[in-house]
């Protein structure tokens, strides 16, 4: 842990995929994070206790914005779409940046944010997609899920595992019921997630909505990053404009809504330009404060 005396540390509570307070994915950005380890980061993480904290600190390359490391209260990412936006977004507000175009450097690389004129945030997913078969059969997973077997997959769409930067088992589901029903019993310590690490981010996917503008429901169960249910997953739909790369003509941008089912309504859009990804999202101040570490 550090050595050094604590310091004043401003931070922002910030809430992502949202245009309400209260709603979509919370986020905890320590806007002054020099000094700080690994060990303490990790600390500060585990004491917020949302599903991911960021720190900024300044950029390697002087030519990009900043650095950011993002943390879930178990571990480092490499990259995770709501900390990217809402990183963003606190850097042009506690800095008063001119600027629509940032760089932010994470562990994937260096990843591109665009201010709209909106006031909405889109990133782009910046790691190649991956594809994988999923690693057990539909029936398993259905029990995992406590669902029934003929509910998973869609116009012959069946579990695969997709990547943007992070990997998820994505799975179709036929039925805005089932997939509103549905949870997620094995948790970090069950065997197969144990032998399959990706089977720790199930990702849901389901063309039913609620509401009739939106084009999918989604819901992310995450017991291998220390989440129980994720309220709004970016990294996620990026992971699902890959899928989309393969399995539609059209270039969106689909919205998704996700987090209802615990009480966080969150709207998250995916569009594609070629084979590129963009995941784009509203942030709203929620608090902020200082820490003392």
């Amino acid at each position: 842990m550090n050595t050094f005396p604590p310091q004043k540390r401003a931070y922002l509570w910030l809430d992502v995929f949202t245009h309400s307070p209260l709603s979509g994915n919370p986020l905890a950005v320590v806007l002054d994070s020099q000094g700080l380890d690994t060990p303490t980061m990790q600390a500060i993480a585990r004491e917020f206790n949302l599903s991911e904290t960021t720190f900024v600190l300044p950029p390697e390359n002087p030519e990009n914005t900043c650095k950011v490391r993002i943390f879930t209260p178990s571990k480092e990412l490499p990259f995770a779409g709501h900390p990217t936006l809402g990183s963003a977004w606190a850097v042009i507000h506690s800095k008063q940046l001119k600027t629509s175009t940032l760089l932010l450097e994470e562990g994937v690389g260096t990843v591109p944010v665009w201010l709209l004129p909106d006031g909405s945030l889109e990133l782009e997913a910046i790691s190649p997609p991956r594809y994988a078969p999923l690693p057990i059969s539909s029936a398993l997973l259905a029990e995992g899920l406590g669902i029934a077997a003929e509910h998973i997959g869609w116009n012959g769409h069946q579990p695969q595992i997709v990547s943007c930067g992070v990997a998820y088992s994505l799975i179709p589901i036929n039925r805005l019921e089932t997939i509103q029903k549905a949870r997620y019993g094995w948790g970090p310590d069950h065997p197969l997630l144990q032998a399959h690490p990706e089977l720790g981010e199930i990702y849901l996917v389901c063309p039913e909505t609620e509401d009739p503008q939106a084009n999918f429901h989604v819901r992310l169960f995450a017991p291998g990053a220390g989440v129980a249910e994720d309220p709004a997953t970016g990294s996620a739909a990026a992971a699902l404009g890959a899928w989309l790369l393969r399995h539609s003509s059209e270039k969106g941008p689909w919205l998704l809504e996700q987090g209802a089912e615990i009480g966080r309504p969150s709207q998250l859009w995916v569009r594609l330009d070629g084979q590129r990804i963009f995941v784009r999202g509203e942030v709203v101040l929620v608090s902020e404060g200082v820490l003392t570490v």
